[in-house]
């Protein structure tokens, strides 16, 4: 029972620290006009963690994930003359999250809490120390160098980077969300946008 109880727990504090993705529009950007893209330079700032730091197994597959959606999406690379050109910046950072989890069943009861208490339920709130992760990408009009549309997405990235198959899953699960709020080929001018979406993220 004590072994169910810490399971329980570690699952419930897992689930303190979700993906999180947001996306950024700029007003009246208008996608109809765009059909290639090319990468820019290579980003040459730290990303915090010299683990990930000129890593060609990170650039390799953040680039290759990106490629395939933009492509599921219509698009298509192309070194001469793209419409587009993109740039993105991997970082990492340590972090304190507060998870407060119910100890009996192992996930929050704030609103029956009261009622619970003299039934024995009860709270028990851990302190869960993790690195985060963050994938963003900026998409730049190729003409006008300025920035049309930005993607970012954040996660708990603990226990990943040292283990490829895993850091590999992660870099096609966040690319993925991050671009499914990429606008299609072909999509008319749009108002600001800006998405948040949370949802567990598998490790």
């Amino acid at each position: 029972m004590r072994l169910l109880g810490w399971l329980m727990l570690s699952a419930a504090i897992a689930a303190c620290v979700p993906l999180t993705v947001s996306s950024h529009i700029q007003p009246g950007a208008d996608f109809s006009r765009y059909r290639t893209y090319d990468w820019a330079p290579r980003d040459a700032l730290p990303t915090g963690d010299p683990r990930l730091d000129n890593n060609p197994f990170l650039d390799s597959h953040v680039r290759a994930s990106v490629e395939r959606e933009l492509a599921a999406k219509g698009y298509r690379r192309e070194a001469e003359n793209p419409d587009l050109l993109l740039h993105y910046h991997a970082s990492v950072q340590q972090k304190v999250d507060i998870c407060r989890t119910d100890a009996e069943a192992g996930y929050g009861k704030e609103d029956t809490y009261r009622t619970d208490a003299e039934a024995g339920y009860g709270y028990e709130s851990a302190a869960v120390q993790y690195e985060e992760g963050t994938l963003a990408l900026d998409v730049a009009d190729a003409r006008t160098k300025q920035i049309i549309w930005r993607g970012w997405g954040q996660s708990d990235v603990s226990g990943v980077i040292n283990d490829q198959s895993r850091m590999e899953k992660r870099i096609v699960e966040v690319t993925r969300e991050i671009l499914k709020r990429f606008p299609l080929k072909d999509s008319q001018p749009a108002p600001h946008v800006s998405e948040k979406a949370r949802g567990a993220f598998l490790t």
